[in-house]
């Protein structure tokens, strides 16, 4: 999905555009790492709306990472342990 689609479909305004697209990014690394031969250029119309889920969850709640520093950290904590395990041979 391209960035501009993203953004219209969630309702993004423009001056939050790099921050849809860092959420994207983190969202596509997710679904890779999950879902066996995912690829973002041939995504199925049920990993469109997953991905889409993901980032209209984080888009909407993105007050909630600001003023709630405790979801952040385990937010954060669990994509550094999955980094962790992931540059482990």
């Amino acid at each position: 999905m391209e960035l501009e689609e993203i953004i219209e479909l969630v309702g993004a305004y423009e001056e939050d555009k790099n921050y849809i697209k860092i959420v994207k990014d983190a969202v596509v690394e997710e679904l890779k790492e999950l879902i066996p031969n995912f690829d973002e250029n041939k995504l199925t119309s049920r990993q469109k709306l997953i991905m889409l889920t993901f980032i209209q969850h984080f888009y909407d709640n993105k007050e909630l990472f600001e003023n709630n520093k405790t979801y952040m950290k385990t937010s954060i904590n669990s994509m550094l342990i999955k980094e962790m395990f992931r540059s482990k041979p």
